[in-house]
């Protein structure tokens, strides 16, 4: 794996290099010179002719060996260097890694109940889906919790910069608000320590939205950072319901509408709403009901299809991003959507330097080692803490991935054998990533998307060499089309 050469609709060529990790503009001459000897050890004197047309241009031979120089400019600088990449996809995890991770923890979360009060038709817990790990509908143990909140305290005093930043707490669920009182014992809790320790704590929470009305005062109060679960209008959100398939969109927009008016601040400051897409709602006209109602954007992730029997339930149309902008013919309408983030990550992971004149590629970008896949190193971002009190990497992964377990006794976390977990599944996966031309901007995690219920490995967004050319030649394309975006989502999206 060495270089992609792709078009993008205004007709121009770029070839992206995997050792540099760099994108320069082909002329056509080069290009012509690129196809001709990148991957051969001729020189120049294979062209015989003293005249030659490629895209409809003319050149002669002076002309060529003109561009003959670039090329040997750009192989001289590795451009077209071969990497191997089952080397550059050998990094491991140590267990010092996830020591460091757990020392400085900067979300902790809390599944405050497994229980629900809306019963949403695609809920992975739900009667549409058999693979789960098993519910017990138990609540949080606030003894757990304390006793979890402790063991962290300790780490968190001994680094000193957590005294300069919060410390994120989360509240999540099932419905977190059905055992407010576990939220009240545990913000109280962390109050304490705040007031003794000096340590800063930032509360955010997931709901549904029912219970607003009774228990917004305290959240206001305590400045919670709210994320509102709402697909969208009546129709859009009638997939989330109470029992006997009673719609709830009218008292989740009543509770809204209750916040926007008494505590105006307060919403569009620390109010967020969370949606999910299938095939009763889609990203542009959920957006253009969140702008209008409520003057928000809102965060979108696809309804997940985990059972075989079911696999077109609740499917989302369109399904990738290509489809998604190539569906959308309103730059506005696009640029108010969520797909501006998977831009942020594009720029980020793959364009460090853009080059269109030859000085700027002498800059040295090596490319580091990765891990095999998207995966997260371990606890790097957050700690979840289930209702049953085992612990994992996040909320997003399937619960039978059990990374370790607080009882009334001890915690237990087992870094030694974490480490060898996430080593075997990056042994197994490096041969598929090690083919795959997206392996730089791979979001695909073990945990959430690439083991089967049977354990088999397959990650679902593998991308070939002429799928990669495809890739960057889509957002190239957009980039090219409307050069100021670049610097649109820089000002306006932050990437952590």
């Amino acid at each position: 794996m060495n270089y992609t050469i792709y078009n993008t609709d205004n007709g121009n060529t770029y070839l992206y290099s995997f050792y540099k990790q760099q994108t320069i503009l082909l002329s056509p001459g080069l290009e012509f010179i690129v196809n001709k000897l990148a991957e051969s050890q001729q020189n120049i004197d294979f062209i015989e002719q003293n005249v030659i047309t490629f895209k409809n241009k003319i050149y002669n031979k002076k002309e060529l060996s003109y561009y003959y120089n670039k090329y040997i400019f750009l192989k001289e600088n590795d451009f077209f260097k071969e990497i191997d990449t089952k080397e550059v996809l050998s990094g491991k995890i140590k267990q010092t890694d996830i020591e460091d991770s757990l020392n400085n923890v900067k979300n902790l979360t809390f599944e405050i109940t497994e229980k629900c009060n809306l019963k949403c038709r695609y809920c992975v817990y739900g009667d549409n889906y058999s693979v789960h790990s098993a519910r017990e509908y138990i609540d949080l143990d606030y003894e757990l919790a304390q006793k979890t909140i402790d063991y962290f305290v300790l780490k968190w005093l001994s680094d000193s910069n957590n005294f300069y930043r919060k410390i994120v707490i989360g509240f999540y669920g099932g419905e977190a608000l059905l055992r407010f009182d576990t939220v009240i014992e545990i913000v109280n809790y962390l109050k304490t320590i705040s007031k003794t320790t000096g340590l800063n704590f930032q509360f955010i929470m997931t709901t549904n939205g029912i219970l607003l009305d009774k228990y917004i005062d305290f959240l206001v109060e305590n400045d919670f950072w709210l994320t509102i679960s709402l697909d969208g209008n009546a129709e859009n959100n009638s997939y989330r319901v109470f029992n006997k398939n009673r719609t709830s969109y009218d008292k989740v927009v009543s509770n809204i509408k209750l916040i926007q008016d008494k505590f105006t601040d307060f919403y569009f400051k620390n109010v967020n709403f969370s949606t999910v897409l299938h095939d009763k709602n889609n990203e542009y006209q959920v957006n253009e009901f969140f702008n209008k109602n409520f003057i928000k954007s809102t965060r979108s992730s696809v309804a997940k299809v985990l059972d075989k029997k079911n696999e077109n339930l609740f499917q989302y149309q369109p399904t990738g991003i290509y489809e998604i902008i190539k569906s959308n013919k309103d730059y506005k309408k696009f640029v108010s959507t969520s797909s501006p983030i998977n831009f942020m990550m594009f720029f980020k992971n793959y364009f460090g330097i853009i080059s269109n004149n030859y000085s700027e590629i002498t800059n040295e970008k090596y490319l580091t080692k990765y891990y095999p896949t998207g995966s997260c190193s371990p606890f790097s971002k957050k700690i979840f803490i289930s209702a049953q009190g085992n612990i994992y990497p996040c909320e997003r992964i399937n619960f039978r991935f059990v990374f370790g377990k607080i009882t009334s006794e001890k915690i237990e976390i087992n870094t030694k054998e974490i480490a060898a977990q996430y080593n075997n599944y990056f042994l197994k996966m490096q041969k598929q990533c090690a083919n795959c031309y997206n392996f730089i901007y791979c979001q695909s995690c073990f945990f959430a998307s690439i083991i089967k219920d049977d354990d088999s490995i397959v990650c679902p967004n593998f991308i070939s060499k002429n799928s990669h050319s495809d890739f960057l030649s889509f957002y190239w394309s957009f980039c090219e089309k409307f050069p100021n975006f670049y610097t649109k989502i820089i000002k306006n999206f932050i990437y952590e």
